[in-house]
C-alpha cells in the first residue's frame, strides 16, 4: 500500500466518516491480513461509535458481508482470519498495545491532544499494509494536531514536502493567485477574484 495515512479535510455532512468506514470494512475482508486489528477511534466513545455504526449498517445491508462478518456488541469480526473492527477512544486507557492494521481517527479538529492519532499510528509498526484514515472538518484552533496535519498536508500538496506515503485531500475555498502570493491562504473578503464565500 503506497499511502499509510490519509488526511481528508472536508465540510460537515459530506459523508467523510461513512466513506472511511467503507474503506475499513474493505480492509477487514479483502486485505488478506490475518489477525487484522481495525479501529474506529475518536476523543469520545460516542464519537468513535459513529464510524463503527456506519460499518455495522453496511454489514447489515449486504448479504455477502452478513454471511462473512460475525456481529457482536462493539465488535465486527471475520473469525476465519482472527480479524476485527472495534471502537476505541481516549476516554479510557487502552490505546496502547494495539496492532493496528487500519483505523479511522474521526473528527481530528475536536482532539485537544494528539494522543489518539499518535497511538493509532504507533500501533501500525510491524504491519506491512496499514492505513490510518483521518476524516475531519477544518476546525479553528491553530495550536491543535488538526492544524499541524492541515499545514503538513498543504505542504505535501504544494510540493514543499515530499512524502509519498501521505495522502491529503483538503477541500476549502482558495485565495486567488495574487492574494496567495501575498501570503493569504484563505479568500480575502475584499478581493473580487478570490473564491466567494
Amino acid at each position: 500500500r503506497r499511502f499509510r495515512l490519509a488526511y481528508l479535510e472536508q465540510g460537515k455532512g459530506s459523508g467523510k466518516t461513512a466513506f472511511c468506514a467503507g474503506i475499513l470494512l474493505y480492509m477487514l475482508v479483502a486485505d488478506g491480513e490475518r489477525g487484522a486489528q481495525l479501529f474506529t477511534a475518536a476523543v469520545t466513545k460516542d464519537q468513535a461509535k459513529l464510524a463503527f455504526a456506519d460499518c455495522e449498517k453496511m454489514v447489515q445491508a449486504s448479504p455477502p458481508l452478513r454471511a462473512l462478518i460475525d456481529q457482536k456488541v462493539n465488535n465486527l469480526a471475520v473469525l476465519s482470519t482472527g480479524s476485527f473492527i472495534r471502537p476505541v477512544s481516549s476516554e479510557k486507557r487502552g490505546l496502547d498495545g494495539k496492532r493496528v492494521h487500519g483505523a479511522v481517527v474521526d473528527e481530528l479538529h475536536e482532539h485537544a491532544t494528539p494522543i489518539v492519532v499518535v497511538k493509532m499510528r504507533a500501533g501500525t509498526k510491524g504491519r506491512r499494509n496499514a492505513l490510518i484514515l483521518v476524516p475531519t472538518n477544518a476546525g479553528f484552533d491553530q495550536d491543535s494536531i488538526c492544524w499541524q496535519y492541515h499545514e503538513y498536508s498543504r505542504q505535501v500538496l504544494e510540493g514543499i514536502v515530499a512524502n509519498d506515503a501521505w495522502f491529503a485531500f483538503v477541500c476549502h475555498l482558495d485565495a486567488c493567485d495574487a492574494c496567495h502570493a501575498a501570503g493569504k491562504l484563505q479568500p480575502s473578503d475584499d478581493c473580487p477574484t478570490c473564491d466567494d464565500w
